[in-house]
This record gives C-alpha cells, structure tokens and sequence, in this order.
C-alpha cells in the first residue's frame, strides 16, 4: 500500500484500523469541532444577544425552537419581529447583519 493511501486511511479510522471505534471497548472518535456551531453557541452567552431575546417573547420561543430544530432558521429570518435578534447575531457571527 503507497504511503499516501495510509496516511488517507490513518485520518479516517483509528490507530487499530477498524475505523469504527477502535478495540472492543474503545469509544468512537469524536467529531472534528466546528468553530461556527461553537460561535452559534456562544451567541446565547452575549449580554446584548441575551437582552434581545429576554425582551421578545417571539424571540424566547424562537430561540427554544431552534434548539432543537436549528433548520427552522430560515424560517425566523424573514420575521420582521425578530429583526434585531437576527441582525445582531448575524454582526456577531461575522456576517455583518443584513
């Protein structure tokens, strides 16, 4: 096997090989980190994010919703009420707002 093709396969399974978690016992590998769903995460730790949300009971339930469907997103950003929400978080994400 060419030296390229290991180190391919190296990134895609274990050190044991199997790819599927290793030997009995071992947990899988974790998930590469996404900066963005980290950044998205820390927006509910902002204070002015916070204060939005705090301010708008639309804003309460949509921030609930998304939790636990974030696809829904599309469907808020077109909400007149909930304009600041959506443009501070995006500024913050490094969008610029809208």
């Amino acid at each position: 096997m060419s030296s390229k093709k290991q180190k391919l396969y190296s990134t895609e399974a274990d050190a044991s090989g199997s790819g599927a978690g290793g030997a009995e016992g071992d947990a899988p590998a974790a998930a590469p980190e996404n900066p963005m769903a980290n950044k998205v995460k820390g927006l509910l730790d902002d204070p002015e994010i916070q204060a939005l949300i705090e301010s708008n009971p639309k804003a309460q339930k949509a921030v609930e919703d998304l939790q636990v469907n974030p696809m829904n997103v599309m469907m808020y950003m077109g909400d007149p009420d909930l304009q600041p929400l959506v443009q501070a978080a995006m500024k913050k994400l490094g969008f610029g707002g809208m």
